[in-house]
């Protein structure tokens, strides 16, 4: 919906139109993913090469353009929310957590990596510091340039920042980024996400026709094919962008407050030994403080956008059938054994 948002900046379309060209593109994007990692491959690194390189150009040109303009910093509205002060801050929060969500999938690839203890920390912390600098840069940029009131107004606030300091041909160019940027990550999760569900078919433990690669293209084409369709059912639920966003992120923070619960118990039962890749430095005081952090988010979300919140986990719960299904075939195969 980004994308479409963005592409709108050159040609106005009615909702029934967005809705076809957001369909579209996830469309491309499977076929491309399809048709061979390499593709995809490729795009992925372009679209992180513009994304990061066209920001930081758009930040150095609006932290120059500053002081010498109407600094906007410190302009202020008052809450349009309907959730209250908390309940602001706890969806403002998962907007934010939305820009560095996908750092967990750097791990997927740790198996194919020649000294995982090693490079996946570095890995996760260059690429962590990169997005925190990158993106608060550009709100500051947001900010001083653009100003809040104007932010509200707006679902292209970039392109309204470019059209500031470079008139309409910058604004135009930046628009363009934006959409190399939301596909790309669109891209990436059609990457990622669909090699976890052949995973799991190849254990067992998901349908078993999804353990299947193309003959011709080697790509997990069945669940790259699953993956897609479930993005364009949630896209055509669900609708706007922050809907979508906020929905996911919340049920994210549920699974990474589950994975923290589990480093408790694993450290508890010494699972690896001497052998464990990666220890957590700081245990059990950073982790315990960061699950309490997501507890509390979690709690606020729910609690005070209850009915978004049970929409959301509703989508997740569509898969405890197939979880019951496995878990009951899997405790009578191994009493049968």
């Amino acid at each position: 919906m980004v994308a479409v948002a963005y592409f709108e900046f050159f040609v106005d379309l009615l909702p029934w139109q967005e809705t076809v060209m957001a369909l579209s593109i996830i469309a491309a994007l499977c076929y491309l993913n399809y048709t061979g990692i390499q593709r995809a491959k490729i795009y992925q690194n372009f679209s992180t090469v513009v994304k990061a390189g066209g920001l930081l150009l758009l930040v150095i040109i609006a932290l120059i353009a500053l002081p010498g303009s109407e600094n906007k910093l410190g302009e202020t509205a008052a809450s349009q929310s309907r959730l209250g002060f908390t309940g602001s801050i706890a969806d403002s929060l998962l907007l934010v957590l939305f820009t560095l969500i996908g750092w967990e999938r750097l791990g997927y690839a740790a198996g194919e990596m020649k000294n995982p203890n090693r490079s996946l920390p570095r890995a996760l912390l260059i690429g962590f510091l990169i997005v925190f600098v990158l993106y608060l840069a550009v709100n500051i940029a947001y900010h001083g340039i653009v100003g809040l009131e104007a932010i509200r107004e707006t679902n292209r606030v970039g392109a309204d920042m470019a059209t500031i300091l470079l008139g309409p041909i910058g604004a135009g160019a930046f628009a363009i980024l934006v959409m190399i940027s939301a596909t790309g990550s669109v891209n990436g999760t059609i990457i990622a996400a669909p090699r976890v569900y052949y995973a799991m078919a190849k254990d067992g433990i998901f349908f078993k026709w999804l353990n299947y690669i193309h003959p011709k293209y080697r790509t997990p084409s069945r669940a790259i094919l699953l993956q897609c369709g479930w993005g364009a059912v949630i896209l055509l639920v669900r609708g706007s962008f922050e809907t979508i966003v906020t929905g996911m992120v919340f049920v994210i923070l549920i699974f990474y407050a589950v994975t923290t619960m589990a480093l408790f118990v694993l450290r508890h039962q010494n699972v690896g030994g001497e052998h464990t890749i990666f220890k957590m430095p700081g245990y059990p005081v950073l982790p315990a403080l960061y699950l309490l952090l997501l507890v509390a988010l979690i709690l606020v979300r729910g609690t005070l956008d209850w009915q978004q919140s049970l929409i959301d986990l509703s989508f997740v719960l569509s898969g405890l059938p197939a979880a019951a299904y496995f878990f009951w075939r899997r405790r009578t195969g191994a009493a049968r054994a």
